[in-house]
């Protein structure tokens, strides 16, 4: 029985062109007759090899899209050379041709993971269907390959911004640890001089081991709450805005009373719980207080009056919880503003910001289905709004 043709458009000379196919099989005839089906029908970069190990000399000089080989041929057969050249790469397209009475051997290899097969003997349009269909099909696979990549450079990425704000308070963590570990020090202190004078009571140790136990619980919370703050959630719980917001400016109090920042904060205890990742909206408030901060810090480089002030507000209005940080460290320059949501922009020097908290934390806001708007004041200072639904 004649073998009907499967009537298919030819592609378009762009849709091949940069296609590089490889054309295995020991016979030269049909070897050469498909790189002309290919050629003709504009896969201009097909090359063709008699056996399966000259195929390979070809896949290791340079990378294949598409690779059409024979199944049986003396040496190393087509399943073989597919194998052998996935060890090489993945990224590629495998078809196999058999002979019209080969379909156990070809069902084979579509089970080694080749795409699709051909039968002897082929037609052009048997070659250019499956071969469009061969092409389309890794197209759309490194498409999603490349998908998931960059969702994995994002979430590096942002992971990477919550352990910049983690550096940036890594002296008030110091401090909040070492404040209870000298209380705890000055008790044992107190129970060796008096134990030196035989002056110590079960009484007074049964209740200093109250105060100890308070400040070692104290150290825990802190240390498991930074941990939490590194780690990276993807589960959506029910979350306090006032309780999280509380969290990160405990973090960043100390530091900024370190440089003389007067910190004003207004947070309406009752506001009412989100769905989202708590860590995140923390890391949110981190960073903007990190900015304000940095920002006072360079002006008062040039106003040695200057007295900073860094400003929170958080209540709800209107059913949406609004989140003010404002600060007076002179605002950014026009162009600073309009660029400041911007990934890698930053006005610090190289090596000081990653220029990456400002693009993420509007993206994190953005998935709370809320906005981070920047309100931009030259010479007087920023205010940064967030309001989330």
């Amino acid at each position: 029985m004649k073998k009907e043709c499967l009537k298919c458009p030819a592609p378009k000379e762009s849709e091949g062109s940069d296609c590089q196919i490889l054309v295995v099989d020991d016979e030269a005839s049909q070897h050469l007759l498909m790189q002309g089906i290919l050629e003709e029908n504009g896969y201009r970069r097909t090359t063709t090899a008699s056996s399966g190990e000259e195929a390979l000399k070809i896949i290791e000089a340079g990378p294949v899209d598409l690779l059409i080989t024979d199944i049986t041929m003396p040496g190393m057969d087509g399943l073989s050379l597919i194998a052998e050249a996935r060890r090489l790469s993945d990224d590629f397209i495998a078809l196999v041709v058999t002979g019209a009475d080969d379909k156990d051997t070809a069902i084979a290899a579509l089970n080694a993971g080749a795409f699709g097969y051909m039968q002897k003997p082929v037609t052009v349009d048997d070659v250019i269907y499956h071969t469009r269909r061969a092409l389309e099909y890794l197209e759309m696979k490194r498409f999603i390959a490349m998908q998931e990549e960059a969702n994995m450079r994002q979430t590096m990425l942002a992971h990477g911004g919550r352990m910049a704000a983690l550096g940036e308070m890594a002296a008030a963590m110091a401090h909040e640890i070492n404040q209870p570990l000298n209380i705890m020090s000055i008790v044992v202190q107190g129970w060796e001089i008096l134990a030196d004078r035989g002056r110590l009571k079960m009484d007074k140790v049964l209740a200093d081991v109250d105060k100890l136990r308070g400040n070692i619980e104290r150290i825990s919370g802190l240390i498991d709450h930074i941990r939490c703050l590194g780690r990276q959630h993807r589960d959506l719980t029910e979350i306090y805005p006032s309780e999280v917001l509380c969290q990160g400016l405990n973090l960043c109090h100390v530091q900024l009373k370190k440089h003389n920042i007067d910190f004003l904060i207004e947070v309406d205890p009752d506001l009412p719980p989100i769905m989202g990742v708590a860590n995140e909206l923390e890391q949110v408030i981190i960073n903007l207080i990190v900015n304000a901060r940095y920002a006072i810090e360079e002006r008062a480089k040039h106003e040695e009056d200057l007295r900073g002030r860094i400003e929170v507000r958080a209540a709800c209005i209107d059913k949406q919880i609004e989140i003010i940080i404002r600060d007076n460290g002179g605002g950014l320059p026009a162009v600073a503003a309009r660029k400041a949501f911007e990934p890698f922009f930053s006005t610090k020097p190289v090596g000081v910001g990653t220029g990456l908290g400002l693009s993420i934390s509007r993206e994190i806001i953005e998935k709370f289905g809320g906005t981070l708007t920047l309100r931009n004041q030259p010479g007087e200072g920023a205010e940064f709004g967030i309001l989330i639904p």
